[in-house]
Protein backbone atom coordinates (compact mmCIF):
# COMPACT_ATOMS: atom_id res chain seq x y z
CA UNK A 1 0.00 0.00 0.00
CA UNK A 2 3.14 1.97 1.24
CA UNK A 3 4.38 1.17 -2.14
CA UNK A 4 1.47 2.64 -4.31
CA UNK A 5 1.09 5.60 -2.51
CA UNK A 6 4.61 6.76 -2.73
CA UNK A 7 4.30 5.71 -6.75
CA UNK A 8 1.20 7.93 -7.26
CA UNK A 9 2.53 10.50 -5.45
CA UNK A 10 5.77 10.72 -8.36
CA UNK A 11 3.20 9.80 -10.72
CA UNK A 12 1.40 13.19 -10.22
CA UNK A 13 4.53 15.38 -9.50
CA UNK A 14 5.97 14.28 -12.75
CA UNK A 15 2.90 15.06 -14.24
CA UNK A 16 2.16 18.29 -12.90
CA UNK A 17 5.99 18.92 -14.09
CA UNK A 18 5.16 18.51 -17.78
CA UNK A 19 2.12 20.20 -17.43
CA UNK A 20 3.71 23.34 -16.05
CA UNK A 21 6.00 23.09 -19.16
CA UNK A 22 3.58 22.83 -21.75
CA UNK A 23 1.80 25.99 -20.17
CA UNK A 24 5.12 27.77 -20.21
CA UNK A 25 5.37 26.59 -23.88
CA UNK A 26 1.89 27.72 -25.30
CA UNK A 27 2.39 30.93 -23.55
CA UNK A 28 5.54 32.05 -25.54
CA UNK A 29 3.52 30.76 -28.45
CA UNK A 30 0.41 33.14 -27.61
CA UNK A 31 2.45 36.12 -26.76
CA UNK A 32 4.23 35.49 -30.10
CA UNK A 33 0.83 35.81 -32.10
CA UNK A 34 -0.11 38.75 -30.25
CA UNK A 35 3.14 40.23 -31.18
CA UNK A 36 2.67 40.05 -34.39
CA UNK A 37 -0.86 41.76 -34.32
CA UNK A 38 -0.09 44.14 -32.26
CA UNK A 39 2.79 45.11 -34.59
CA UNK A 40 0.23 44.41 -37.85
CA UNK A 41 3.65 42.06 -38.98
CA UNK A 42 1.33 40.87 -41.63
CA UNK A 43 4.04 39.43 -43.43
CA UNK A 44 5.87 37.44 -40.27
CA UNK A 45 2.49 35.36 -39.59
CA UNK A 46 2.09 34.92 -43.36
CA UNK A 47 4.40 32.88 -42.30
CA UNK A 48 2.78 30.87 -39.53
CA UNK A 49 -0.38 29.74 -41.12
CA UNK A 50 -1.54 26.56 -41.84
CA UNK A 51 -2.83 26.40 -45.41
CA UNK A 52 -5.41 26.71 -46.47
CA UNK A 53 -7.31 28.84 -43.64
CA UNK A 54 -10.68 27.81 -44.01
CA UNK A 55 -13.63 30.91 -44.23
CA UNK A 56 -17.23 30.50 -44.05
CA UNK A 57 -19.15 29.05 -46.75
CA UNK A 58 -19.15 29.86 -49.26
CA UNK A 59 -15.99 32.87 -48.94
CA UNK A 60 -13.38 30.83 -50.67
CA UNK A 61 -10.50 29.82 -48.64
CA UNK A 62 -7.53 31.52 -48.01
CA UNK A 63 -4.96 29.09 -49.83
CA UNK A 64 -1.11 31.02 -49.94
CA UNK A 65 0.96 33.65 -48.13
CA UNK A 66 0.19 36.30 -50.99
CA UNK A 67 -3.81 35.67 -50.44
CA UNK A 68 -3.73 36.22 -47.06
CA UNK A 69 -2.10 39.31 -47.37
CA UNK A 70 -4.34 40.48 -49.37
CA UNK A 71 -7.32 39.83 -47.32
CA UNK A 72 -5.80 40.10 -43.84
CA UNK A 73 -8.08 43.22 -43.27
CA UNK A 74 -10.79 40.91 -43.73
CA UNK A 75 -10.09 38.52 -41.08
CA UNK A 76 -8.32 41.01 -38.64
CA UNK A 77 -11.05 43.77 -38.23
CA UNK A 78 -10.39 46.32 -35.62
CA UNK A 79 -12.13 44.97 -32.85
CA UNK A 80 -10.86 41.52 -33.44
CA UNK A 81 -7.32 42.80 -33.15
CA UNK A 82 -8.25 45.39 -30.23
CA UNK A 83 -9.75 41.40 -28.55
CA UNK A 84 -5.98 40.04 -29.12
CA UNK A 85 -4.21 42.24 -28.40
CA UNK A 86 -5.88 42.90 -25.38
CA UNK A 87 -6.11 38.79 -24.35
CA UNK A 88 -4.53 37.40 -21.45
CA UNK A 89 -2.86 34.67 -22.02
CA UNK A 90 -3.39 33.10 -18.34
CA UNK A 91 -7.40 33.49 -18.87
CA UNK A 92 -8.19 34.12 -22.82
CA UNK A 93 -6.31 31.41 -24.20
CA UNK A 94 -5.78 27.60 -23.32
CA UNK A 95 -4.60 24.53 -24.90
CA UNK A 96 -7.39 22.26 -25.83
CA UNK A 97 -6.24 18.61 -25.69
CA UNK A 98 -4.31 17.52 -29.16
CA UNK A 99 -6.66 20.33 -31.04
CA UNK A 100 -4.78 23.34 -30.73
CA UNK A 101 -4.48 26.58 -28.02
CA UNK A 102 -8.00 28.67 -28.33
CA UNK A 103 -9.06 32.42 -28.19
CA UNK A 104 -11.87 32.35 -25.94
CA UNK A 105 -14.73 30.54 -27.10
CA UNK A 106 -12.73 29.28 -30.31
CA UNK A 107 -12.54 32.63 -32.49
CA UNK A 108 -8.86 31.88 -32.84
CA UNK A 109 -6.80 28.49 -33.26
CA UNK A 110 -3.16 27.81 -33.03
CA UNK A 111 -1.64 24.55 -33.14
CA UNK A 112 1.12 24.08 -29.90
CA UNK A 113 4.05 25.26 -32.83
CA UNK A 114 1.98 28.62 -33.25
CA UNK A 115 0.67 28.39 -36.35
CA UNK A 116 -2.39 30.04 -37.48
CA UNK A 117 -5.01 26.86 -37.95
CA UNK A 118 -8.36 28.77 -37.59
CA UNK A 119 -9.81 31.88 -37.11
CA UNK A 120 -13.70 31.09 -36.30
CA UNK A 121 -14.02 34.99 -36.44
CA UNK A 122 -16.10 36.53 -39.00
CA UNK A 123 -15.76 40.33 -39.41
CA UNK A 124 -18.39 42.56 -40.75
CA UNK A 125 -16.20 42.84 -43.97
CA UNK A 126 -16.47 39.34 -44.29
CA UNK A 127 -20.23 39.38 -43.23
CA UNK A 128 -20.76 41.46 -46.03
CA UNK A 129 -18.67 39.17 -48.74
CA UNK A 130 -20.46 36.56 -47.54
CA UNK A 131 -24.28 37.79 -47.79
CA UNK A 132 -23.36 39.15 -51.42
CA UNK A 133 -21.81 35.55 -52.38
CA UNK A 134 -25.19 33.93 -50.73
CA UNK A 135 -27.30 35.91 -52.73
CA UNK A 136 -25.57 35.59 -56.35
CA UNK A 137 -26.02 31.86 -55.70
CA UNK A 138 -29.60 32.32 -54.91
CA UNK A 139 -30.17 34.28 -57.81
CA UNK A 140 -28.88 31.70 -59.70
CA UNK A 141 -30.57 28.60 -58.60
CA UNK A 142 -33.77 27.23 -59.13
CA UNK A 143 -36.50 29.05 -56.93
CA UNK A 144 -37.62 25.86 -55.35
CA UNK A 145 -33.94 25.62 -53.50
CA UNK A 146 -33.26 29.29 -53.32
CA UNK A 147 -34.47 29.97 -50.18
CA UNK A 148 -31.76 28.77 -47.65
CA UNK A 149 -29.88 30.74 -44.51
CA UNK A 150 -26.12 29.17 -45.50
CA UNK A 151 -24.99 26.84 -47.77
CA UNK A 152 -23.30 23.58 -46.33
CA UNK A 153 -22.05 22.08 -48.88
CA UNK A 154 -22.24 22.17 -52.75
CA UNK A 155 -19.91 19.31 -54.73
CA UNK A 156 -20.42 17.82 -58.18
CA UNK A 157 -20.07 14.09 -59.55
CA UNK A 158 -19.78 12.91 -62.97
CA UNK A 159 -23.32 12.68 -62.82
CA UNK A 160 -25.05 14.87 -60.14
CA UNK A 161 -24.55 18.14 -58.43
CA UNK A 162 -25.13 17.70 -55.11
CA UNK A 163 -26.35 21.01 -52.22
CA UNK A 164 -26.68 20.44 -48.62
CA UNK A 165 -28.26 23.80 -46.90
CA UNK A 166 -29.04 25.20 -43.79
CA UNK A 167 -32.63 26.11 -43.77
CA UNK A 168 -32.51 27.30 -40.10
CA UNK A 169 -34.06 26.28 -36.53
CA UNK A 170 -31.83 22.77 -37.06
CA UNK A 171 -33.35 21.88 -40.48
CA UNK A 172 -31.24 21.29 -43.52
CA UNK A 173 -31.95 20.27 -46.86
CA UNK A 174 -30.15 18.07 -49.44
CA UNK A 175 -31.05 18.54 -53.12
CA UNK A 176 -29.06 16.72 -55.82
CA UNK A 177 -30.05 16.41 -59.43
CA UNK A 178 -28.64 15.82 -62.79
CA UNK A 179 -24.89 17.27 -64.30
CA UNK A 180 -26.29 18.15 -67.20
CA UNK A 181 -29.53 20.28 -65.84
CA UNK A 182 -27.56 22.85 -65.47
CA UNK A 183 -27.24 25.29 -61.57
CA UNK A 184 -31.27 25.87 -62.16
CA UNK A 185 -32.19 22.11 -62.64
Amino acid sequence: MKRLLIFTLILLTFKLGIAQQFDKGYQKVVLDFIDCIKNEDKYKLSTQISFPLKRSSPIPPINNSAQFLDRYKEIFDDGFVTEIINSNPDTDWGPVGSKGIMLFNGDLWLDSEGKLIGVNHQSPIEKRIQDKLLNNIKNNLHHSLAEFDNSVLTMETSKFKIRIDDLGNGNFRYASWSSNQGNRF
